[in-house]
């Protein structure tokens, strides 16, 4: 029991919603996404986006951000390499940080 409650949680204490409906088990790929290296990715979002994201996962049982990101991030760039028709090849660099340089007009 951790050090900020200080009695055993009783039948009548507020739950999250769905989570008698649903049990979820890790199978398959989530597995196999445990013994992955994960690196640490920042990135800003308009605060809208961050609630809407935030909203969803708290609605969905088994559902933390980090998955979903990963999620929407694995299946966009699938659809963007089977549109291109091939996988991205590995970059022969890092990538540059920062703004974006300015194109110069033709």
């Amino acid at each position: 029991m951790s050090e900020r409650r200080r009695s055993p949680r009783d039948s009548k204490e507020r739950r999250h919603p769905l989570r008698a409906k649903v049990k979820l088990m890790p199978r398959g790929p989530a597995l196999d996404r445990r013994t992955e290296k994960r690196e640490r990715l920042t990135v800003k979002l308009r605060s809208g986006i961050i609630e809407r994201l935030r909203n969803a996962v708290f609605y969905t049982p088994g559902l933390t951000i980090n998955g979903f990101i990963e999620h929407c991030i694995t299946s966009s760039v699938d659809g963007m390499e089977r549109k291109r028709g091939a996988v991205f090849p590995q970059r022969t660099e890092n990538l540059r940080v920062g703004r974006p340089a300015k194109r110069q007009k033709r």
